[in-house]
């Protein structure tokens, strides 16, 4: 039963992020879909939940593996379309785009949390909602965060990590400047490497506790057989 359970589990986590890929790639592609964040929120625990479930149910199963790798290719087109196409088509962006000397006078940020304090300020003087300001923090915040499981899974340790993350939020806000569309900000960075960092870090963690619960288990099974025998 246990095994059927288990046979049952594994399938329904490969096939989960198959069907939610396709449904995902239609919408960009026909429906010009734009990814809020609350949208963005439905997205990452319906992928990452799973994620978490198959890993302590068989990590090294090929199902689970083939699901680690779909579900990446479907979290970049998220990303994608969260940071630089920003619910819009190429050809819109291409319309729409200024000119590079006023991109970089109105809609760059090189100063470290110049940006962070500027939006708290405007908040105190209700010149944006604490929603929106909240909103803002928190996108950027847990923006790279599934990049960050995803390197603790494929065991990457934490130095290495946190030059991926380093080089994929760089190319967003690069992309951004080249492309003079969104706003190319530092505090972004430094918000998306937070992010990621806490993110590797409380995985990390649970995988450590994870472990050493199962090999007390194991050892405490081991000294009833012997007790038995």
């Amino acid at each position: 039963m246990n095994q059927t359970i288990r046979s049952w589990s594994q399938k329904f986590l490969f096939i989960l992020p198959c069907v939610a890929a396709v449904a995902f790639v239609i919408c960009i592609l026909f429906l010009n879909f734009y990814i809020s964040v609350r949208n963005t929120a439905v997205v990452v625990a319906v992928l990452f939940i799973p994620v978490f479930i198959g890993y302590l149910i068989d990590k090294n199963h090929r199902s689970f593996n083939a699901f680690i790798n779909i579900s990446l290719v479907l979290y970049l087109i998220m990303l994608l379309q969260t940071t630089l196409l920003k619910g819009s088509t190429l050809k819109s962006i291409m319309y729409f785009r200024t000119s590079l000397s006023d991109y970089l006078y109105s809609s760059t940020s090189f100063i470290p949390f110049a940006s962070i304090f500027d939006m708290i300020k405007k908040t105190v003087q209700n010149e944006i909602s604490i929603l929106s300001c909240i909103l803002n923090f928190l996108g950027n915040f847990i923006l790279l965060m599934p990049l960050s499981i995803y390197l603790k899974i494929r065991k990457c340790n934490i130095k290495k990590s946190f030059v991926v993350l380093i080089i994929v939020s760089v190319f967003i806000e690069t992309t951004q400047l080249l492309i003079t569309f969104g706003r190319t900000d530092i505090d972004d960075v430094i918000l998306n490497l937070l992010g990621g960092c806490l993110a590797y870090i409380i995985i990390d963690r649970c995988m450590v506790r994870l472990k050493n619960g199962q090999v007390t288990t194991d050892k405490s099974s081991s000294l009833q057989t012997k007790d038995v025998k």
